[in-house]
């Protein structure tokens, strides 16, 4: 009888150890993304997520995708799942494409400013991308706030490197105005 309880017990604990397992392995991966972008856009472009009069939630082929307008602010329906990656043994799949007039992709190369030497690099890179490059770099992800309003963004630059500080980015009063602008039009 004592065996009897012990094993239903081991049974019950080791269902919930599976469990658990699980939940962590969904943890760690963000949906994969497209983000499609106008032929020959260069600059920043953010993407607002939860937003009531956002673009609806697209996936093509279990991807989600992101049709980025030539304002280079997408508000979206779609909630940011940042906060559910744990970075030390996350993935991140993400694709980059300008769109041209008749729908045809051409991919973006993926650039990170750890790419390149610079003043503060200790290890200098053997081998680097021309700082000519053209690439997508991903900025930051987090919230931007006016004190009232409070919008989850992930924010990137499309462009070169040598041009990546020289370039204005958004401010909140602008990606605030196009928000306004989307709500009062009800799109």
């Amino acid at each position: 009888m004592l065996h009897a309880i012990l094993m239903q017990h081991l049974k019950s604990f080791l269902t919930l150890l599976t469990s658990l397992a699980f939940l962590t392995a969904c943890e760690t991966e963000r949906t994969p993304e497209t983000f499609l972008l106008p032929e020959n856009f260069k600059g920043f472009f953010y993407i607002v997520y939860e937003q009531t009069n956002g673009q609806g939630k697209v996936f093509e082929q279990n991807r989600r995708i992101y049709n980025i307008p030539i304002t280079g602010v997408l508000f979206t329906k779609f909630k940011n799942d940042w906060r559910s990656i744990k970075f030390e043994n996350g993935t991140i799949n993400q694709q980059f494409y300008f769109v041209d007039d008749n729908g045809k992709r051409k991919r973006i190369k993926v650039l990170d400013t750890g790419d390149f030497n610079n003043e503060a690099t200790i290890n200098l890179k053997k081998q680097q991308y021309s700082r000519d490059s053209l690439g997508v770099f991903f900025i930051s992800a987090g919230t931007i706030s006016n004190g009232k309003i409070t919008l989850t963004t992930d924010q990137y630059y499309i462009g070169k490197y040598n041009d990546l500080a020289k370039t204005k980015d958004f401010t909140f009063q602008h990606i605030d105005s196009l928000r306004n602008h989307l709500t009062k039009s009800g799109m």
